[in-house]
């Protein structure tokens, strides 16, 4: 059944394909969200398994799981907050919270991350504005595709500041954010021509 039939918004994610610009072992997936829940399908058994491995753990800085279906590999969690990015906004400059905004935050995300660190024992491997919620002062995270025990997160967004970016992850880098930006002011025009 489409997203819009069971009453939902399709959110924007980022395709398989600019995924693996940066990690090879990246899938597609997407979410639809209703007012209460929002449920993400995966096109792979692996990164469904990993995804569902950090929900089944009711962290509470984790929105809730509410259900999980093997056979459709999808999880459905509790809708909680909104995300402090987009995904046309993570990595491109100018589009990411004033800097000021940032550092008050920023602290705050690197500190919910060792958390999850010590809780599960993995890196979240994406740690960007869009894959975390706030509801209040409380910051959840959610996108735990990448969650690995060894860390690989080239820090995009720059909250975890933790090690420079090499070249090669710049220019691919680089190259996904002008592909999302291309992407994104395609959708605008596409919506702005349909009304």
């Amino acid at each position: 059944m489409a997203c819009s039939e069971e009453g939902g918004e399709r959110m924007p994610t980022v395709p398989g394909w600019v995924k693996r610009l940066s990690n090879a072992s990246a899938s597609d997936s997407y979410v639809c969200c209703s007012e209460s829940t929002c449920t993400k399908t995966f096109s792979e058994e692996r990164t469904f398994r990993r995804e569902l491995s950090v929900y089944e753990r009711g962290l509470a800085y984790v929105p809730a799981l509410v259900g999980a279906d093997e056979e459709a590999m999808s999880i459905t969690v509790r809708r909680v907050g909104v995300p402090l990015g987009t995904v046309w906004e993570s990595s491109i400059p100018g589009r990411s919270p004033p800097i000021r905004e940032r550092r008050r935050v920023d602290s705050r995300i690197r500190a919910l991350h060792r958390r999850f660190r010590r809780d599960t024992g993995l890196y979240h491997n994406d740690v960007l504005y869009k894959n975390v919620l706030r509801l209040g002062r409380r910051l959840y995270l959610i996108d735990f595709e990448s969650a690995d025990a060894r860390n690989t997160d080239v820090d995009m967004d720059g909250i975890l500041a933790t090690r420079p970016l090499s070249f090669a992850a710049w220019i691919s880098y680089g190259l996904a954010a002008v592909v999302l930006a291309l992407l994104g002011l395609r959708a605008t025009h596409a919506e702005s021509r349909g009304k």
